[in-house]
């Protein structure tokens, strides 16, 4: 797998989009990517991690959620409590 790049100049993937601030402390192309992690305070197992892009499909990280709980209810978890940032 390549691995993302780490320079804020490189224009070489399409699907990257502006995000930040985050490493570079400034606005960066960078993965629009949300993680469903289950976790027992000792281990994090990701659930689903989809990218969203806006722009193509018309939905947010916010129209995303309900989908990755289904995905997670369809894959038998039934947590006791879900938090969203």
């Amino acid at each position: 797998m390549t691995q993302p790049s780490t320079n804020p100049t490189d224009h070489t993937l399409s699907w990257l989009h502006l995000t930040g601030p985050g490493q570079h402390r400034a606005v960066v192309e960078g993965l629009n990517q949300i993680t469903l992690l289950w976790t027992d305070s000792d281990l994090s197992i990701p659930i689903d991690w989809p990218v969203f892009d806006t722009e193509k499909d018309g939905k947010s990280k916010n129209d995303q959620l309900p989908q990755m709980f289904e995905t997670a209810r369809q894959g038998g978890l039934k947590p006791d409590g879900v938090l969203w940032d």
